[in-house]
């Protein structure tokens, strides 16, 4: 076993005690050392300490009273190759002053001289073995030297000279403030062995989670006495049938009358804490059964609550063979469902509180990163309760960034989120240097429309600050909404649509689904030149007159590539990155909206390092993704012929007889990919080579190294606890009302005509009579048109009978 780092914490204190070997571990030794590292001396006969740890892979915290138990923690550690290990150390207050060390384990009328040797340990004062141990009742003035008292008396006997109460934290202890100052021997007597036997026999779980249960286990309440003998007999598989069931004490036995099982646990002095009495009998008569009654849909919420937050949509078959598989108990599906109900109730609280903190988070992060951007708006109908509706957060480090390093080509699009009440998540997003996607803005709002798009374009031109000489294109479906928006906040700069979304719109009219030009359509949108998308557009126009007319009906420079502005530098015409943006985020669109807030902040804030670090390492003078669309222009560029003549062209001529005219000092050529994209097309690649020239210095600024870093230059500051944020101005927002749609709510995301099933359900239908995927035979179009189809058996009787001819 190696070696681990041990530190010892004591309240708000931490000490580091170094590495240990296994065989230097022990209960005195570690306390000891910690109270000599905080103190300076070690624990005194009267001290009450008791070693604790929290495990890190289950939080669940153990009482490590003997070295055996100490000695199973390390082989835990050992086989999750953890070596850091940090103990807590619980120091119980004494009930009253310091007694007389002299006096330790002696009745008031012993004599001094005769006191036997003390060992200091934790959470008990250990003596001799062969002299009572203090926690057992020692007698004393009243007790009439009567040895042979039970330790349940004793406990009786502190009734009426102190009160044992349980603190924040569950622990057991006296107060000292209702024990006045200097009482009798047998009051210090009474209330001290109650608290350390308590302290000692506190129930905790075992170290693997199963529980075991014995006489003498003290409990903090009577529900925890519920709980846990509830959990008990799921455990161990048998029903309950609860006999005394109140306040003051609690008594149950095995539902089968043939079984023996019976335990009994009654109040303390103190009127909260429980004890077990007695526990008897064993289940050898009676069957362990998988249906329990016991497993009722509060324990469920406890022992599941942790999926179901993690996956709200989680089906209740799957909660059920998860509690299966962990708890070999058959749960009901109604009480799957009611537990269900219960977390996501506790959950929806979660999202009321988040809205109502949502001002204060705005205002930390401007005061963490100054110069960004986080604008609150509410409904201020009523000014008492305000409702929220929509939240803008962008960081300066993006504004800057986008501004110095990326091209101007901003994609705009919105998904839903599927939280609690819902609402859009509206993002803005350009691309760097390496082709990556760089979030520029996001925006959580009520709905998708025009009101929501102009709130979020107007604080995205806000945070810009956009010089209006430069150039900027935005990315978009063709959707009413935000293009009206654009018009209104963006009036003079360039708009291009989606291609694919004209694509599926196209293909979703009744009057072109049977034609089969979908390759001729995005063949006239992928071409450079004006020549080469009249060719194409002449030949879709020979098919089908009205889907020529339908295409050109909306504005070419809006969808053409040979109309793109060459300012730009990007010939994308699809809206994929803002696609990427809302995969990226698709797992925490259910969370709060503040937990969503920090998951995006921090997932920016890793991605600006993680880049950043990317462009300190890149040892080219321009991006990867750009030297591998050089190197692909470069081989497509060796199979051309390339002519010179004196003047500033040179002329191309491919394999199948056509030309192209390149012009390296206008840096243009006739197929108009340079010029859009930025990048030296093939054409212009082979003139290059024949120049002996290098591509990359013809390739446009915003491909290169100095970009990419400038692009990822800023910073995003993390923010402090919630505790310490700043208070806000006005009322705490309220949640906004949440839109119940009607029907039941769809779970799959709607596919567009062109894309087809989902790949999940192509390959789960067969078809017998084609032997295609996506169908069966029953609706399958090329059955009907057979004139007669064998079945398996005739098929099987006529082979044979033409084996026999």
């Amino acid at each position: 076993m190696l070696p681990f780092s041990v530190s010892v914490k004591i309240g708000d204190k931490v000490c580091d005690l170094g590495v240990m070997e296994a065989d230097e571990f022990s209960n005195i030794s570690i306390i000891n050392d910690a109270k000599k590292a905080f103190e300076g001396d070690f624990i005194k006969e009267y001290d009450i300490m008791k070693l604790c740890i929290i495990f890190p892979w289950s939080m669940q915290r153990h009482v490590l009273e003997i070295d055996a138990a100490l000695l199973a923690m390390l082989e835990e550690y050992d086989k999750r190759n953890l070596d850091n290990i940090e103990f807590n150390i619980d120091v119980i207050p004494y009930a009253s002053e310091p007694p007389n060390p002299n006096l330790i384990g002696q009745t008031p009328n012993s004599n001094t001289e005769t006191q036997p040797n003390t060992t200091q340990s934790s959470g008990v004062v250990l003596v001799d073995s062969d002299v009572e141990p203090d926690f057992e009742y020692i007698p004393d003035s009243e007790s009439n030297g009567d040895s042979n008292v039970s330790l349940f008396d004793s406990i009786v006997e502190a009734e009426d000279s102190v009160d044992v109460d349980v603190d924040g934290n569950g622990s057991l202890h006296c107060d000292p403030n209702e024990m006045g100052g200097h009482h009798s021997s047998d009051e210090e007597n009474g209330a001290t062995r109650m608290v350390r036997y308590c302290v000692k026999h506190e129930w905790k779980p075992n170290l693997d989670g199963s529980i075991s249960l014995s006489e003498g286990q003290v409990f903090r309440n009577v529900q925890m006495v519920r709980d846990v003998v509830r959990r008990y007999a799921i455990q161990e598989g048998f029903e309950l049938n609860r006999l005394k069931n109140d306040q003051c004490r609690y008594t149950a036995k095995c539902f089968n009358d043939t079984c023996d099982w019976r335990i009994h646990v009654s109040s303390l002095p103190d009127g909260r804490s429980f004890i077990i009495r007695s526990i008897c009998g064993g289940h050898v008569q009676c069957r362990r059964g998988k249906k329990n009654k016991e497993a009722i849909s509060p324990w469920i919420a406890v022992v599941a609550g942790k999926s179901i937050n993690s996956n709200p949509t989680i089906s209740a078959k799957s909660l059920k063979n998860e509690l299966h598989d962990n708890f070999g108990v058959e749960c009901s599906s109604q009480s799957v469902y009611r537990a269900k109900k219960k977390v996501l109730k506790t959950l929806r609280a979660d999202h009321e509180n988040s809205y109502a903190e949502i001002r204060k988070y705005g205002n930390i992060l401007i005061k963490m990163n100054p110069g960004s951007m986080a604008k609150v708006h509410v409904n201020t109908d009523v000014e008492d309760s305000p409702k929220f509706e929509r939240f803008f957060v962008s960081f300066r480090a993006m504004q800057t960034g986008f501004v110095k390093g990326c091209r101007p080509l901003i994609g705009l699009d919105g998904c839903h989120l599927s939280s609690a009440y819902g609402g859009v998540l509206l993002s803005a997003c350009a691309m760097d240097a390496d082709n990556w996607i760089f979030p520029l803005a996001y925006c959580v709002v009520e709905s998708e429309n025009t009101d929501s798009w102009s709130f979020f374009l107007q604080f995205l031109r806000e945070a810009l600050q956009w010089n209006t000489q430069k150039a900027i294109c935005f990315m978009t479906d063709h959707q009413k909404g935000v293009l009206t928006a654009i018009k209104n906040e963006w009036p003079t700069e360039g708009n291009r649509y989606c291609f694919r979304h004209i694509s599926a719109n196209f293909n979703a009219k009744k009057e072109f689904s049977s034609l089969d030009i979908n390759g001729l359509l995005w063949q006239a949108a992928k071409e450079g030149s004006e020549a080469g998308f009249k060719q194409v557009m002449e030949k879709i126009k020979v098919i089908s007159v009205g889907a020529y007319n339908w295409l050109m009906s909306i504005p070419i420079n809006s969808w053409a590539r040979h109309c793109f502005d060459d300012r730009i530098k990007s010939d994308h015409i699809t809206n994929n990155m803002s696609e990427c943006f809302n995969s990226w985020i698709k797992d925490d669109r259910d969370k709060p909206i503040l937990t969503l807030m920090e998951c995006l902040r921090r997932k920016v804030m890793v991605r600006f390092y993680e880049k950043w670090d990317e462009g300190e390492k890149m040892n080219d003078t321009i991006s990867p993704y750009a030297r591998r669309r050089l190197n692909e222009a470069v081989d497509d560029g060796r199979k051309l012929i390339v002519y010179h003549g004196r003047g500033e062209y040179h002329e191309t001529v491919d394999s199948f007889g056509k030309r192209c005219l390149v012009n390296l000092s206008e840096m243009s050529c006739d197929c108009g990919q340079w010029q859009i994209s930025g990048f030296p097309c093939a054409h212009t690649a082979a003139v290059i080579d024949y120049c002996r020239q290098y591509t990359h210095e013809y390739t446009h600024w915003y491909y290169s190294k100095e970009a990419f870093k400038l692009a990822y230059g800023g910073t995003i500051n993390p923010i402090p606890d919630p505790s310490m944020w700043p208070d806000a101005e006005g009322a705490p927002p309220k949640p906004p009302k949440r839109r119940n749609v009607v029907g039941r709510p769809k779970k799959n995301r709607r596919r567009e005509p062109d894309e087809g099933p989902a790949p999940s359900k192509s390959f789960t239908k067969h078809c017998k009579s084609c032997g295609s995927y996506g169908h069966n035979k029953r609706t399958c179009s090329k059955a009907n048109q057979q004139p007669y189809r064998v079945s398996r058996n005739q098929s099987k009787k006529t082979k044979v009978n033409q084996h026999n001819l």
